[in-house]
């Protein structure tokens, strides 16, 4: 017994060095005066100073009872059955690599606007939005294995105005165009694209043309590896008024190209891609003519460089992925083209064009 009124005045002792605080919670006085808690706000700082008393509170029951079981010996263990249930982990649903809609939209702004060799706009800030949907109806492991329904809009906006009727109220407004199609993926690598687009001024710059197109592309990326030169084919129809430069319309526009490139950095979170886009534009039926209204074959040839890098830091909020662009084109400019060209102040016949662009793909 005399230990026991040994121990309980110990603990009396101790819980004196506590004081009442005006709100009825106790914790050591000196705490309350801590300078560590001093950037805290109010709430915080109390709630620290009562968790610490707590904390303290239990240790000096720890602390009585361990000096009670020294006096006493230890206390009789209790046999249990302790049963251990492991953490099952819940399945977290996987993304649909499948989607059946996408698309992308994109801002580009070049310093000039260059449609089949023509150049329509050269002066001013020039900006070219875009943006495209793509429905795919079919997706299969035979030899057609994607079949994707598509449309989208293109427009070029010129602070020039050039090409706009005076006083117009959409002067900026040089160019809007629409188009839709489908595309087919077959035979593993290839892929064919049939599109029908309206070409049409919202300023009145021109009159509205019409045409239908075909492109064939090669993916040859298995075969070849980082020398894959990604070639391409493309046949347009015109069915009513002018693309380009000719007077007469039914012409036919052909274009071959090829578009290889090279991954720079890639252990990088920002790896970037340059690709040196290469065409060859030639036409038929009068697609093309020069000054005296004579048919002309070449139109164009052009070759580019152009970078790519993804903008990392803004693909991690599930607003799709996100990259941006710049590169610089060379044009060479057949005959009917450069009189076309000359007559909006292009004398040239070589020209230089560069741009700058972001580009959003969902």
């Amino acid at each position: 017994m005399d230990r026991l009124a040994w121990l309980f005045g110990v603990a009396r002792l101790i819980g004196s060095s506590f004081s009442a605080t005006g709100d009825g919670k106790r914790f050591p006085v000196a705490w309350a005066h801590d300078p560590g808690s001093r950037g805290l706000p109010r709430v915080e700082r109390n709630g620290l100073v009562m968790a610490s008393a707590l904390v303290s509170k239990a240790a000096l029951v720890a602390t009585v009872g361990m000096m009670a079981v020294a006096a006493y010996g230890e206390p009789q263990p209790v046999k249990e059955e302790l049963t251990l249930t492991p953490a099952v982990a819940q399945p977290v649903p996987a993304a649909n690599p499948n989607r059946n809609l996408s698309g992308y939209f994109s801002v580009n702004m070049p310093t000039a606007y260059i449609s089949y060799g023509a150049v329509f706009n050269h002066k001013g800030f020039i900006t070219q939005p875009a943006g495209e949907l793509d429905f795919a109806v079919y997706e299969g492991e035979g030899s057609v294995s994607k079949v994707t329904v598509l449309g989208g809009l293109w427009a070029d906006l010129n602070s020039a105005h050039e090409g706009s009727p005076a006083g117009h109220a959409l002067s900026g407004f040089y160019e809007l165009d629409w188009y839709a199609g489908v595309s087919i993926d077959f035979a593993k690598h290839f892929s064919a694209l049939l599109s029908y687009t309206e070409f049409t001024s919202p300023s009145g710059a021109f009159n509205t043309s019409k045409a239908v197109s075909a492109t064939l592309s090669y993916d040859d990326s298995e075969s070849m590896g980082k020398l894959a030169l990604h070639p391409y084919v493309k046949l347009m129809h015109e069915t009513e008024g002018k693309v380009t430069t000719g007077v007469r319309n039914g012409g036919q526009y052909l274009e071959l190209g090829i578009a290889p490139g090279m991954e720079l950095s890639e252990n990088t979170s920002y790896p970037v891609t340059i690709t040196f886009p290469v065409a060859v534009g030639m036409g038929f039926n009068d697609f093309y003519d020069n000054g005296n209204g004579d048919n002309e074959t070449l139109g164009f040839a052009s070759i580019g460089a152009v970078a790519t890098i993804p903008l990392t830091f803004m693909n991690s909020g599930g607003w799709g992925t996100w990259s941006a662009n710049a590169g610089v084109y060379c044009y060479y400019f057949g005959d009917g083209v450069h009189d076309a060209n000359t007559g909006i102040g292009v004398s040239d016949r070589e020209y230089f064009v560069g741009q700058v662009g972001v580009k959003c793909e969902f």
